[in-house]
């Protein structure tokens, strides 16, 4: 019992700490969704994982199905923040989680393991449900910056 009225007990905690800091404002020009600020630079996926970085962010990496609703709000096909590591044989978000291709947010079909499409972006081809799609990294198009408000 000890221990489950401890976790209880941290978890409120927490929720507490994320409500008082998820009241912070977001950086002129960006938007708020939960705890999180979203910005959108134009570039390769590396240009633009390079911008984001620059502002104290990275490409986004989709947590729920809560995050991946909001973004289906942007314009374009962005690139998110996951790429294949063809040293490794696998997919992975920036944040160094490995994202799965058998994930149902994957386009049918996709990743299809083309050599020149290791970047990961939004495929708004499956409205209203968008899926993901592989695509070449040189690509130029809009990159979405994620900013998480609690560090």
């Amino acid at each position: 019992m000890l221990i489950n009225k401890s976790t209880l007990w941290l978890k409120n905690v927490t929720e507490q700490r994320d409500s008082l800091l998820c009241k912070q404002d977001c950086p002129g020009g960006w938007t708020k969704f939960g705890c999180k600020c979203y910005f959108s630079v134009l570039g390769s996926w590396n240009k633009s994982r390079e911008l984001c970085v620059s502002l104290g962010a990275d490409l986004v990496v989709m947590d729920n199905k809560e995050e991946m609703d909001f973004i289906s709000r942007y314009d374009g096909d962005p690139w998110l923040g996951a790429t294949y590591e063809a040293s490794e044989g696998m997919w992975r978000w920036v944040d160094g989680t490995v994202l799965s291709v058998d994930n149902p947010s994957w386009s049918g079909g996709k990743p299809d393991g083309g050599k020149e499409k290791n970047c990961l972006r939004r495929d708004r081809g499956q409205q209203p449900n968008f899926k993901w799609t592989d695509e070449s990294c040189e690509d130029y198009r809009y990159g979405l910056c994620e900013y998480n408000l609690i560090k």
